[in-house]
């Protein structure tokens, strides 16, 4: 298997959120197959997990916002775009900020990964916020409208994330995901262990 040989990249659309960039390309192991492909070009992602420990039980922060493309209510973590000149570290902690009024005492990143290899070009980053509290009001975009959601941490795993119909956002799952691993692995917490 090798990488596809570029011969050209041409804009298609340009728009405030995305860019469509179409390719021509020639395969590196048999040169008769050449093709236009499309692309979409978009800022990287950041995702961030807000967990509280209250009395020693474990809670997360969420989010439950109207979202356009699939004109549905959805809840989510903390995300958005990470900034031109922001590390994916620092766009995490600015939507954290931003859409919850938290800060975090540590922000540990828990994965990457393309969200649609087959036409997106961008990267979807994950992160933990442990010990995270609520400092700030809402800061948010001019059409971004917020609802705050604290739950318990094992509800939100068991029961909750991709089974209630507000919360069946695909990223949402893959950064759950990501956040089981690293909390068996970083607290020895398995809410599915008999």
């Amino acid at each position: 298997m090798k990488k596809w040989i570029n011969e050209s990249d041409e804009p298609m659309l340009s728009l405030r959120i995305l860019k469509v960039m179409k390719h021509r390309r020639r395969s590196a192991i048999d040169d008769k197959k050449v093709g236009e492909f499309y692309s979409i070009k978009s800022k990287d992602w950041a995702v961030v997990v807000p967990v509280t420990i209250k009395d020693g039980k474990r809670f997360m922060t969420l989010v439950r916002q109207y979202r356009h493309g699939s004109d549905q209510i959805s809840v989510e973590f903390p995300c958005g775009n990470i900034e031109s000149g922001e590390s994916p570290a620092d766009g995490a902690e600015r939507e954290l900020k931003e859409e919850s009024g938290m800060t975090c005492d540590r922000l540990i990143k828990i994965g990457s990964l393309s969200p649609n290899p087959a036409i997106m070009e961008n990267t979807v980053h994950f992160f933990v916020a442990e010990n995270a509290q609520r400092q700030f009001s809402q800061s948010l975009d001019e059409h971004e409208e917020i609802e705050i959601l604290e739950m318990d941490e094992k509800k939100v795993i068991t029961e909750y994330m991709g089974v209630d119909k507000e919360a069946k956002n695909a990223m949402m799952m893959t950064c759950l995901m990501y956040y089981v691993r690293y909390l068996k692995k970083e607290h020895g917490i398995d809410y599915f262990e008999a």
